[in-house]
């Protein structure tokens, strides 16, 4: 990451490096761990919710979201 963002907005689905391994990078990175991950993602059971708080994220959304939730959840993290 070139810049120094206020949160992380991650799909835990990626196509070449999943988000469990990023946000496992993220996390060992002193100049990234302080900044809120919050996971995108369509994994929506419990345990997915579960795993992926575990994996380092700091909240989890699923898909597909309403806007305001979106917005309610990163302003939780950047106040």
């Amino acid at each position: 990451i070139s810049e120094d963002p206020d949160i992380i907005l991650l799909d835990m689905q990626l196509p070449i490096k999943n988000g469990f391994k990023i946000v496992k990078e993220f996390k060992e990175n002193d100049k990234l761990k302080d900044i809120p991950v919050i996971a995108i993602t369509a994994m929506a059971m419990k345990r997915d919710r579960e795993r992926i708080i575990k994996a380092g994220c700091n909240d989890y959304l699923s898909k597909p979201m309403e806007k305001d939730t979106l917005i309610e959840v990163i302003n939780k993290y950047i106040r």
